[in-house]
């Protein structure tokens, strides 16, 4: 994958337009008509395109506990560290995701899985 997309996060985020068999079905077509051989990244590029789409797995998400300064942080005395657990804790509002619903609606097209909280 590494000669079809920039990074290999890329391709798992992708959706199946189709069930899983008819998507395995066509890569089996796909692998025939190279005689069993590997695909030119051309070939592979279209695959992609006719069975994927871009559709994200997750969403911004924050979690309904953050604030702004938790209380634990209130013990930690040296000036330094406790600047630096808040702006550790400021990530969360950048950082955090949750999978979207139509992961959970869709389970079988995503390479995502759906955990309880997630």
């Amino acid at each position: 994958m590494s000669e079809v997309f920039a990074d290999q996060e890329t391709f798992f985020e992708k959706k199946l337009k189709y069930p899983v068999i008819d998507v395995l079905d066509n890569f089996y077509n796909l692998k025939k008509e190279f005689g069993g051989t590997l695909p030119s990244t051309e070939a592979m590029k279209s695959f992609i395109e006719d069975n994927f789409e871009d559709v994200s797995a997750t969403e911004h998400w924050i979690p309904q506990d953050w604030t702004e300064e938790p209380e634990i942080f209130d013990r930690v005395r040296d000036k330094n560290l406790k600047k630096w657990a808040l702006q550790l804790n400021q990530m969360w509002k950048t950082l955090g995701r949750k999978v979207s619903q139509i992961v959970v609606d869709n389970p079988d097209l995503f390479a995502t899985y759906c955990l309880p909280n997630g």
